[in-house]
């Protein structure tokens, strides 16, 4: 187990490259550190042309699910809409986030990509949602290589996860957490 901080280590990084190759990496935490993560994990893997066949290459275990928008859906950008967004009451920032959180397919699709029993985001209140900076995250739940999972319910000592929706355990070289728990 490793801190997302631990990851600037060379041989940290190439053990986990190695573990997403193998299908065997698990990212505990979905917010924009691990999204970040699994974005530069999956973009040297396909720069790699490591997709060999497609067995899932990252589990990405989560409590809540935040809202996941592209950095640019059309002529938005979603820095610009976050400013805009800023400056209405709650309420209307609240729906307008919903509203595009459904609206906006790769938003929608990394939604799904989740079980839908856990708990969605109901109020923004200042959060910042995870930014898909580069379309790896929608095209990484499409494709298989993310694959969404509810909070991690065990972990052996022979690494085995046992995730809350999946009955089954899996074994997993290495799991980065990205959140300060």
């Amino acid at each position: 187990h490793v801190h997302s901080t631990d990851m600037c280590d060379d041989a940290t990084w190439l053990q986990a490259i190695q573990a997403a190759q193998n299908g065997r990496l698990c990212l505990v935490g979905f917010g924009n550190s691990a999204a970040d993560l699994a974005t530069m994990l999956l973009l040297h893997c396909r720069a790699g042309n490591n997709f060999s066949d497609n067995k899932p290459m990252i589990h990405v275990a989560a409590r809540t699910i935040a809202p996941v928008f592209p950095r640019r859906a059309k002529l938005l950008r979603v820095d610009t809409l976050g400013y805009i967004i800023r400056w209405l009451p709650y309420i209307l920032q609240d729906f307008l986030v919903k509203l595009l959180w459904l609206g906006i397919p790769d938003s929608r699709h990394c939604d799904l990509a989740f079980p839908s029993h856990l708990k969605r985001w109901n109020k923004i209140l200042g959060r910042v949602p995870v930014i898909d900076k580069h379309g790896m995250l929608a095209s990484g739940f499409r494709s298989g290589r993310l694959v969404g999972h509810g909070p991690i319910l065990d972990i052996t000592e022979g690494q085995e996860v046992r995730f809350c929706d999946q009955p089954l355990a899996s074994n997993h070289g290495i799991v980065p957490t990205s959140t300060a728990s």
